[in-house]
């Protein structure tokens, strides 16, 4: 399919423990979010779910956001793969997404083998492991401004430059803490 695999939103949504296996779509193989109008605030929670074994062609193997305001709890993705963001891929411009308590095991890409983030992530009490970039980035590939890591776990996670994380040029204002 183009985009979204399962589902593509274009405004507000909660996806409440739900199970996304084995979806494909050339961006977001599980779903995309499509925020058209960045004039209008739009809010989406991702709560209690797990992707399993999703694809996508190019950006984010479970999740493709455009969303100004995304948070992620208690999920799970393993084994979800795409050129950048095997995980998770947000549009470089987009802001104020939040990730808690997930895990992200064996999830690959080109660059971001689990996410690829543009500016103002959070991401807390989370765990990256065994996740694979053949570029930039094992667990994470960080391309804008004040994003925070804290008191998240990295483990075995392998890229040609930034074995967990790599930040990028592009950006500053960006910590790790306690990780």
């Amino acid at each position: 399919s183009g985009n979204g695999g399962a589902v593509y939103f274009e405004s507000d949504g909660n996806v409440t423990n739900c199970n996304f296996m084995n979806n494909s779509a050339y961006n977001g193989g599980a779903f995309t979010i499509d925020q058209q109008d960045h004039t209008e605030a739009i809010s989406n929670l991702v709560i209690n779910t797990n992707f399993t074994e999703n694809t996508a062609t190019y950006f984010g193997g479970a999740v493709s956001s455009e969303s100004d305001n995304l948070t992620f709890d208690h999920c799970q993705f393993e084994k979800n793969e795409a050129s950048y963001g095997g995980a998770i891929e947000s549009n470089f411009n987009v802001a104020n997404t939040y990730v808690s308590n997930s895990e992200f095991n064996e999830n690959s890409a080109y660059s971001g083998g689990a996410l690829s983030v543009g500016s103002g992530w959070i991401i807390k009490d989370s765990n990256f492991t065994k996740n694979i970039a053949t570029s930039f980035g094992g667990a994470a590939y960080i391309l804008g401004s004040g994003n925070s890591i804290e008191n998240s776990n990295f483990t075995s996670n392998e890229a040609m430059i930034g074995g967990s994380v790599y930040i990028s040029a592009n950006g500053n204002g960006n910590s790790i803490e306690k990780s």
